[in-house]
C-alpha cells in the first residue's frame, strides 16, 4: 500500500537484550558473593581472653601453664588482694608475657603499666603513687633500662618531711635512698626536709647492681 511505512524488524536485538540482562544478573550475583565473604569475618562475635588467677598457673620449662595440663596458656593472668580487689592483669601469649601488664594499689588507684615480647620487657614502664600522681617513668629495651634511674617528682610543703620506700610485691615495703636533682651534694639520702614550697624531684638510684624497686611511696611528716 502507498505512503505505508513497514516496519522490518532487527535480527538479535532480542537475544542482545536476553544477553544483557543474564550478564547483569550474574554479575550482580558475584559481586554479593564476594562481598558477603569480605564482610563474613566482621560478624563474627570477638571471643574474650580466658582469665585465670596467678595461683592457677604453674611455670614449666620457662612458660606458664594451667595446674595439670602440658599446653602454654594464652589470655589474661590475674592475682588479687585479700579482700578481693584487683591486683595485677597481665596478657600471656603461649605461655610468656606478651602484651600490657598493669598493677593496682590496695586503694584501687593504678600502680603500674608495663609492655611485654614474648616474656621480656620491651616499651614504657610507668608508675603512679596511691593518689594518681606519676611517680616514675622508665624506657626499657629488650629488658634492659635505658637512661636514668627511676625518677619522682612532687610537690614538697613547707617544712614537711619526705621519704621513700620500694616494694618488688605491693605487700612488703623498704625505704628508699634518692638522690634529690638539682642539690649541690650529689650523695642519697633518706629523707628531704623541705624550707619552703617547691617542685622536687628525685632519682632512686640502683643499689650494687641491683634493679631498683617496682613500686614506691612517697611518705611524708
Amino acid at each position: 500500500m502507498s505512503g505505508a511505512t513497514s516496519k522490518r524488524s532487527q535480527p538479535g536485538t532480542g537475544f542482545l537484550t536476553m544477553g544483557r540482562a543474564r550478564w547483569f544478573l550474574v554479575s550482580g550475583f558475584l559481586a554479593a558473593a564476594v562481598l558477603t565473604v569480605i564482610l563474613k569475618p566482621w560478624q563474627r562475635e570477638l571471643v574474650p581472653a580466658e582469665q585465670v588467677s596467678r595461683n592457677q598457673l604453674v611455670l614449666q620449662q620457662g612458660r606458664l601453664m594451667k595446674t595439670s595440663q602440658t599446653n602454654a596458656f594464652t589470655g589474661l593472668m590475674v592475682e588479687f588482694y585479700p579482700d578481693g580487689t584487683l591486683q595485677s592483669r597481665s596478657a600471656v601469649s603461649n605461655g610468656l608475657l606478651h602484651g600490657v601488664s598493669e598493677g593496682w594499689h590496695t586503694n584501687g588507684v593504678l600502680a603500674i603499666t608495663e609492655v611485654f615480647v614474648s616474656g621480656t620487657s620491651h616499651g614504657t614502664r610507668t608508675k603512679w603513687d596511691a593518689a594518681s600522681n606519676r611517680i616514675a617513668e622508665t624506657d626499657i629495651r629488650e629488658g634492659e633500662i635505658e637512661g636514668l634511674n627511676p625518677v619522682l617528682e612532687f610537690l614538697a610543703l613547707r617544712g614537711r618531711s619526705y621519704s621513700v620506700i620500694g616494694s618488688d610485691d605491693l605487700v612488703t615495703w623498704v625505704p628508699a635512698s634518692f638522690q634529690i636533682q638539682g642539690a649541690s651534694a650529689s650523695a642519697s639520702v633518706s629523707f628531704y626536709q623541705s624550707s619552703q614550697l617547691k617542685q622536687v624531684r628525685v632519682t632512686v638510684p640502683a643499689d650494687s647492681g641491683k634493679a631498683p624497686p617496682k613500686f614506691f611511696k612517697l611518705l611524708v611528716k
